[in-house]
C-alpha cells in the first residue's frame, strides 16, 4: 500500500517525482523552437539555424539567410521533420516541415516555400507546426492541402505547382497532421476525398476546365477514405459492408450520378466481415483477383476476390497471420507473379520491424505467411519491373531480389528517411545531409551516388575571401551562387570559413532566452546607430494571456487497447508527458502495453482493479472495498510491469462521493476529478437509446478547445466503443494538441498541476 495521504503537498509532490520520473524516459513539457548559430556579415546579412526541441522523433531544422536592411529572408536548407515526397520523375522534391512546405525543383537548388501553409517569414509572426499534411499527385504537378477554418476543419484546396494557382474544392474537411482524407489515382488525373462521412471524386480536367459538376453528382459512397483503393491500372475499389466494388476511372462521372441509391461500380467480391473503416484497411492485388484484408489492425487475411458462395464448391481455407496489438503502420508489396511481402513498421525509433512473405503460387497447404528471421528497415517500395524491393530505415537502405529475398546492393548504412524508384534500376534516397540518386549495376570507380539536393549542413558560414555563403555536408563544401538560387559544389581545398561574427558597424545580433510556450530563445538585433533593440522578426503571441498555462490530458484504459499506440506516438512527437489511468482488467489483458506507458516516461495512475460502476446499486461499496480494490490493482500492476503506480486515481466512469474519496485518501491516493467531460464515450447506439449528444472526433476537438481553462483535467477514453462510433477523439489527438498549443497551453501530467497549485 501507499503511504497515507495526509494533505501535505510537499510530501505528495516528492512522492510523485520518485515514482514517475524514475519509471522511464523523461519527456520535456511540449516541443519548442530554438535558434542557434548566428553569423553576421559586414553587409548586414545574418545566417541562423532554427530547430525543434522536446521531441524524440526526427527533429526538423532549417538554415536561413536574412538581410537586416530590407528583411529579405532566403531558405538555404530545410530538413523536414514531417514528410518527404518526390515526384515520379525525381524532378520535384517536396519537404514538409514544421517551418512550412518547401520544394526543390532543380539539382542542388534552394528550397522554395510554397504558398499552401504558413512558413517562416521575416515580417509575419509564425507558429511552427501549423500546416496539415499535403498530398502531392504522383507526377508532382499538383498538391492537395487544407486551408484551415477552425482547429479541426478547413477547406480542401488543390495547388497547381507550375502556375502557383489555388483551386478551392470543398469546405468542412477534417484536418490532419500526418495524413489528409484524400487519395490520388496513379495517373495523377483523379482523386477521391472525404467530407462529412461521404466520399467524392474530383479531377484535374474539372479543375482546369470550364465545366463544373456539383459535388452531389460526384458521390462515390458513404464512409471514410479507408474504404477506397486505387490499383496501378487506375481502377477504383470501394467497400460497402462486406461487398467489394470496382469502377474504372473513366466511368466515375457516369456511375456517381446513381451512387446515392445504387452501389458504386461492379461487385467483384465479398468479405467474411463487415468493413469497419475506423480500424480496418485492405490492399487489392495487381491482377484484381485477390485482396489482403486487415481486420482491427491485428488480423490479416488473404481472400480471392469472388462472389459469396452458396454451395461450397471451392477451397475455403486461406492464409492468415496475427499481428501484435501495437500494430499501426503496415506496408504491402504485391507483384503480378503472386508474391506478397508485408512490412510492419515500428511506431517508435526504439521499436523493431516485422516482415512476412506469402507466395500465392504455392498449392494447397503451402500458401501461408512466412515470417522473416531478420527483417530490415521500416519502409519500402517495389521497383516498376517488380523484381527488386528497396527497403530503408534507421540502419540504412538496401535492395533485395523480390522473388528470392537475396541482397543485391546496400546503398547506405546511415539513417535513411525516404526512398523511391525512378525507373527499374534507378532510385533516390534521402540521408540527413541530402538527397542522392543511385543506379543499380553501374560500374564506377568513384562514388556510385549522385548528390542532387542539400537538406542540412554540419557547418555553415561566410567564405573568408569571397564573402559567399558556404555550407559543409559530409566531406564536401558548397558555395551559394551569385543569384542565390542553387549550391555550387567546390573542389577539395576550396572554400574557407571565416570566424563567425555577431556584430558590425551597423548591427549587433544575439539570442535572448524566452519564457514561452513556443520558443526556447529568440534572435534579437541591436541597431548600433540608433537607440533601438527589437526581435529580428515578429514572434507569435498566444491569443490568451495565462500566468500558468497548464492543463492535463489524461487517458483512461479500462479493458481495450485500441488507440494506445497512436496516442503514445503523438505524445512523443510533440514531447508531451501525460497521465494514464489503467484498470486492472487492462493490466491483466495487456501487461506489455501497461509497461510501455511507464517506459516512455508517462505518469500512470490507478483506475481500480475492475471496470465496475460504483453508482450501480447492485454493488455494496464501503471504504474497505475501495482500499482493497486499489491495493489489488497496484500489486497486479507491479507484478505485471515491474513499475509502481503513482498515488493518483479516479473511479471507473468518474463516479465520486465523499465515502469513496475518503477511503482512497486513507489508502494513500489522491482522487482526480475531471473538469470537462468531452462525452467521447458516447456511442451511436447510446445516442439513440438515451438521447445523449453524439459528436464526431473533430467536433469533440473544437468543444474541448473552446471550453478549456488553465488547470483543467480533460479525460480521453481509449479502446473500441461497443456502441459504435464513426471515429474517436484519440484519433484526432494531433488536432487537439495543436489547437491547445495555439491557444498558449502546455500539456502536463496531473502531478504538475498539483505542483503549480492548480489542483488542491
Amino acid at each position: 500500500m501507499k503511504q497515507k495521504w495526509n494533505g501535505n503537498s510537499l510530501l505528495f509532490m516528492f512522492f510523485i517525482g520518485v515514482l514517475t520520473w524514475g519509471q522511464g524516459l523523461s519527456l520535456s513539457a511540449n516541443t519548442v523552437v530554438s535558434f542557434e548559430g548566428l553569423d553576421l556579415s559586414s553587409q548586414g546579412e545574418m545566417l541562423f539555424r532554427i530547430q525543434q526541441e522536446g521531441s524524440r522523433h526526427t527533429k526538423g531544422e532549417a538554415c536561413y539567410a536574412l538581410s537586416l536592411s530590407d528583411q529579405l529572408l532566403t531558405a538555404l536548407t530545410v530538413f523536414p521533420d514531417r514528410d518527404i515526397t518526390i515526384s515520379n520523375d525525381g524532378k520535384r522534391i517536396f519537404l514538409q516541415s514544421s517551418f512550412g512546405v518547401y520544394m526543390i525543383n532543380e539539382t542542388l537548388g534552394l528550397p522554395q516555400p510554397l504558398a499552401v501553409y504558413p512558413h517562416v517569414e521575416a515580417t509575419v509572426p509564425f507558429l511552427p507546426g501549423e500546416g496539415d499534411a499535403i498530398v502531392p499527385s504522383p507526377d508532382g504537378k499538383w498538391l492537395l492541402f487544407i486551408k484551415a477554418q477552425t482547429a479541426a476543419f478547413g477547406t480542401l484546396c488543390a495547388y497547381q505547382v507550375e502556375k502557383k494557382q489555388i483551386y478551392e474544392i470543398a469546405t468542412g474537411i477534417l484536418r490532419g497532421d500526418t495524413e489528409l482524407p484524400a487519395r490520388w489515382s496513379p495517373d495523377s488525373r483523379t482523386f477521391v476525398y472525404e467530407r462529412n462521412d461521404r466520399l467524392y471524386y474530383h479531377s484535374v480536367a474539372l479543375l482546369e476546365g470550364s465545366l463544373a459538376i456539383d459535388e452531389r453528382y460526384r458521390l462515390v459512397g458513404e464512409g471514410h477514405i479507408s474504404r477506397v483503393f486505387w490499383d496501378e491500372g487506375g481502377n477504383l475499389y470501394y467497400i460497402k459492408g462486406t461487398s467489394v466494388y470496382r469502377t474504372r476511372s473513366v466511368e466515375l462521372s457516369t456511375r456517381s450520378v446513381y451512387a446515392d441509391f445504387l452501389p458504386m461500380g461492379t461487385m467483384v467480391g465479398t468479405l467474411p466481415f463487415d468493413f469497419d473503416d475506423t480500424f480496418d484497411s485492405y490492399w487489392i492485388g495487381p491482377d484484381g483477383k485477390g485482396i489482403l484484408f486487415l481486420k482491427d489492425r491485428t488480423h490479416l487475411f488473404y481472400y480471392p476476390l469472388r462472389r459469396a458462395l452458396y454451395y461450397n464448391t471451392e477451397n475455403g481455407s486461406f492464409p492468415y497471420v496475427a499481428f501484435p496489438a501495437s500494430t499501426r503502420k503496415v506496408s504491402v508489396f504485391w507483384s503480378k507473379a503472386g508474391i506478397i511481402w508485408v512490412l510492419l513498421s515500428p511506431l517508435f525509433s526504439d521499436g523493431a520491424s516485422l516482415m512476412y512473405r506469402l507466395n500465392l503460387q504455392g498449392t494447397g497447404g503451402n500458401q501461408y505467411f512466412t515470417p522473416l528471421e531478420k527483417p530490415f528497415g521500416e519502409k519500402g517500395t517495389l521497383s516498376p519491373d517488380e523484381k527488386k524491393l528497396l527497403l530503408w530505415g534507421k540502419e540504412g537502405a538496401l535492395i533485395l531480389d523480390f522473388e528470392k529475398g537475396q541482397e543485391l546492393a546496400r546503398l547506405s548504412k546511415g539513417a535513411i528517411f525516404h526512398a523511391q524508384w525512378l525507373s527499374d534500376n534507378r532510385c533516390v534516397y534521402v540521408e540527413r545531409e541530402g538527397v542522392y540518386q543511385y543506379t543499380l549495376g553501374e560500374q564506377k570507380t568513384e562514388d556510385p551516388r549522385t548528390f542532387v539536393a542539400l537538406l542540412s549542413a554540419s557547418r555553415y558560414g561566410f567564405d573568408a575571401v569571397s564573402g559567399k555563403v558556404l555550407m559543409e555536408a559530409g566531406e564536401r563544401r558548397y558555395a551559394l551562387d551569385d543569384k542565390k538560387t542553387r549550391w555550387i559544389p567546390l573542389a577539395a581545398g576550396e572554400g574557407q570559413f571565416r570566424q563567425a561574427q555577431t556584430s558590425n558597424e551597423t548591427y549587433r545580433v544575439y539570442l535572448e532566452i524566452q519564457e514561452s510556450s513556443y520558443y526556447r530563445n529568440f534572435p534579437m538585433v541591436r541597431f548600433m546607430k540608433r537607440a533601438e533593440t527589437r526581435p529580428v522578426f515578429p514572434k507569435y503571441e498566444a491569443p490568451r494571456k495565462m500566468t500558468k498555462p497548464y492543463l492535463s490530458l489524461v487517458f483512461d484504459l479500462m479493458e481495450q487497447v485500441e488507440g494506445l499506440p497512436e496516442v503514445l506516438e503523438v505524445l512523443e512527437r510533440y514531447g508531451i508527458r501525460s497521465t494514464f489511468f489503467v484498470n486492472g482488467e487492462f493490466v491483466r489483458k495487456y501487461p506489455e502495453a501497461a509497461a510501455d506507458i511507464a517506459r516512455r516516461g508517462h505518469e500512470v495512475g490507478n483506475l481500480f482493479f475492475a471496470p465496475i460502476n460504483m453508482a450501480d446499486r447492485k454493488y455494496t461499496i464501503d471504504g474497505d472495498f475501495i482500499k482493497r480494490g486499489l491495493a489489488r490493482n497496484e500489486d497486479e500492476y507491479f507484478k505485471a510491469t515491474g513499475f509502481e503506480l503513482s498515488p493518483l486515481w479516479h473511479a471507473p466512469f468518474y463516479v465520486g462521493s465523499s465515502l469513496i474519496e475518503m477511503a482512497a485518501q486513507e489508502g494513500g491516493y489522491r482522487t482526480v476529478r475531471r473538469d470537462l467531460d468531452p462525452l467521447d464515450w458516447v456511442g451511436l447506439a447510446e445516442q439513440k437509446r438515451n438521447l445523449l449528444p453524439y459528436r464526431d472526433g473533430g467536433e469533440l476537438v473544437e468543444t474541448i478547445i473552446s471550453q478549456a481553462q488553465p488547470g483543467f483535467v480533460i479525460p480521453i477514453a481509449l479502446g473500441k466503443n461497443p456502441e459504435g462510433r464513426r471515429d474517436y477523439l484519440f484519433q484526432r489527438l494531433d488536432l487537439l494538441v495543436r489547437g491547445l498549443k495555439r491557444e498558449g497551453y502546455q500539456m502536463v501530467p496531473v502531478s504538475r498541476l498539483v505542483e503549480e497549485g492548480l489542483k488542491k
